[in-house]
């Protein structure tokens, strides 16, 4: 069952307006706006052709979703309610956006896009790049809030056995699914390259799976963001360690809309993250969800990855 999460309960305002009696002719009385929780009521324009009519424009309710079990990005927590990053920032731009409803659900990550295409959700937010947004459904929104930086993840007993990708050849490797028709993709480029000893790719995302199957000798490794690696040994009380032959991906991220959502609703979710951004909300968020690690990488992204070596190859966690 789908949980929700509700930013704000809207409930039934009656609201009564005494409106007195004007007497003479050509006595227009001044628009004024009254409002009510939800529910913006506004005097019409007696010149546009609504003499005294009242223009009832109610909050728009949008549904958020996220992945439910992707600890600390998105997930339930112990109460069953959406948690993580996504949710915290999520819950902030909403608070700046009061004309809007958000709900947020957290949901199997699998069913994000045929939740988007089918109208059960209106954003959907959860590693979402620019190249898995922008399709011939959906769409992505022109505000950077987080980045990508993917890695694989090893038993950290076994991390002076992997220097380099080609130290995997011959070995399981779990990825995303996302991962297998993405151009550049390392494991991809590989095996491209070496036909005759490639890397056993398998596109599974669960956690629980990799890391079981990690433990259990079944894959030599999986792919999954930098900070989860403390995060994921805390939940599954396994030492991880991530391999040190480089990043498997560094993108930026962004909210995913359908093609066809109203160019306004985007317009004003890339207002409220950039001001979070300025104000180092998603700064202080991220990094005390995400041990410190840093996310904005605006701009030139392989510049700032030339500057910091450290980061593609150690583990500094």
């Amino acid at each position: 069952m789908k949980k929700k999460r509700y930013l704000r309960i809207i409930t039934a305002a009656i609201m009564t307006v005494m409106l007195g009696l004007v007497s003479g002719c050509g006595n227009g009385g001044a628009a004024s706006d009254a409002t009510a929780e939800g529910v913006t009521v506004k005097e019409g324009n007696t010149e546009g052709g609504t003499d005294g009519a009242v223009e009832d424009k109610p909050v728009r309710t949008v549904v958020f979703q996220t992945a439910d079990s992707y600890a600390p990005t998105a997930y339930l927590n112990q109460d069953g309610k959406p948690a993580g990053f996504e949710v915290e920032v999520i819950e902030a731009v909403a608070e700046l956006l009061p004309q809007y409803e958000f709900i947020i659900e957290a949901v199997p990550r699998e069913s994000l896009d045929n939740n988007l295409l089918s109208r059960k959700a209106d954003v959907i937010g959860f590693k979402m790049t620019k190249a898995v947004s922008e399709t011939e459904n959906f769409t992505a929104g022109k505000e950077q809030y987080d980045t990508i930086v993917e890695r694989i993840f090893i038993l950290a007993e076994n991390v002076d056995e992997y220097h380099d990708v080609a130290d995997f050849a011959g070995k399981t490797v779990y990825a995303f699914p996302d991962e297998e028709n993405r151009e550049g993709f390392p494991l991809n480029v590989y095996n491209a390259e070496h036909p005759d000893n490639p890397i056993h790719i398998e596109y599974i995302s669960d956690p629980a799976t990799c890391v079981n199957d990690l433990v259990t000798g079944k894959a030599d490794g999986f792919t999954r963001s930098q900070p989860s690696v403390i995060s994921y040994s805390e939940r599954f009380g396994v030492e991880l360690e991530t391999a040190k032959v480089g990043a498997t991906q560094i993108d930026g991220i962004f909210y995913k809309y359908r093609k066809d959502e109203d160019p306004q609703l985007i317009a004003d979710i890339d207002g409220a993250l950039k001001t979070l951004k300025e104000n180092g909300t998603i700064d202080e968020i991220h990094g005390r969800l995400f041990y410190g690690t840093p996310w904005n990488f605006e701009g030139d992204i392989s510049e700032w990855v030339h500057e910091h070596p450290e980061y593609l190859k150690e583990s500094e966690y």
